[in-house]
């Protein structure tokens, strides 16, 4: 379950896009389902993110990378969300293990901004402490690519509108202690209380 405590506001972030010239009535929803049954587990959130890379004008295949070097505790990743914006052209995420044997988590090889979502697992994938996360976009920045916004090409870098940029993955997880029904007050624990870092290469 997603904990949502007491007097909190759910605060939604939606992007329009004026490229097409089209008026149109908002005909956004949102559902909130809320469980009847006890949680055990809280489903929890964990961003892939790099803020700080420069995309140069003209790079045809730029990488930028993320890495979780040490995953503190044992974790069970139930999804992972890309996000790049027009000039995203791949990504992928994978998990080593401590004797080198990786696992991809996703592997997106032509992306498509228009064709977006979140992925989840038929089987939750199991991370052992230790194992580390690594997540590589690349993005092409020149004129051949027709989706670029910008002609000419600019440096692009991090940013809200659809002309910057964004690298980001968001895992959804959950740990292995945790068991809700002995314990509740596990659920007010964060990322960071646990020990998790996640920083840009």
């Amino acid at each position: 379950g997603i904990l949502l405590p007491k007097s909190s506001k759910v605060v939604m972030q939606i992007h329009y896009s004026s490229r097409a010239g089209v008026v149109a009535p908002d005909v956004t929803t949102v559902g909130i389902n809320y469980t009847t049954a006890p949680v055990k587990k809280r489903f929890r959130t964990l961003p892939l993110v790099n803020q700080t890379f420069k995309i140069p004008p003209g790079a045809s295949s730029y990488p930028v990378t993320v890495s979780v070097p040490v995953i503190p505790i044992g974790v069970h990743v139930l999804s992972i969300f890309p996000h790049m914006h027009l000039l995203g052209q791949t990504m992928s995420a994978e998990v080593t293990a401590l004797d080198g044997t990786k696992t991809c988590l996703v592997e997106v090889p032509d992306w498509d901004f228009q064709w977006q979502g979140n992925y989840a697992y038929k089987t939750p994938i199991g991370i052992l402490p230790g194992m580390r996360i690594d997540l590589t976009a690349t993005y092409n920045n020149s004129t051949s690519n027709p989706e670029n916004p910008n002609f000419p090409p600019r440096e692009v870098g991090w940013g809200e509108n659809t002309t910057d940029e964004m690298c980001l993955a968001f895992l959804g997880l959950t740990f292995d202690y945790e068991n809700l029904s002995v314990n509740p007050a596990d659920a007010g624990k964060t990322l960071k209380d646990v020990g998790f870092r996640s920083g840009a290469e």
